[in-house]
């Protein structure tokens, strides 16, 4: 990803930052709805099962 940004800002100056800001952006945003959304089931398959029985004894 560095070398493309650096390509980029050599031959395109700022608006080969913008593109590779937005592809990359796209990608982690992705990958952040997906730990969300896995943690959000590992919570309601584990957590509280978990969390009764630690309470219970």
């Amino acid at each position: 990803m560095g070398a493309v940004s650096l390509i980029f800002t050599l031959t395109e100056s700022i608006e080969g930052i913008k593109i590779v800001k937005t592809i990359a952006g796209f990608q982690i945003l992705i990958m952040g709805i997906a730990m969300v959304v896995m943690f959000v089931i590992y919570i309601i398959k584990h957590g509280r099962d978990k969390e009764i029985k630690d309470m219970m004894g």
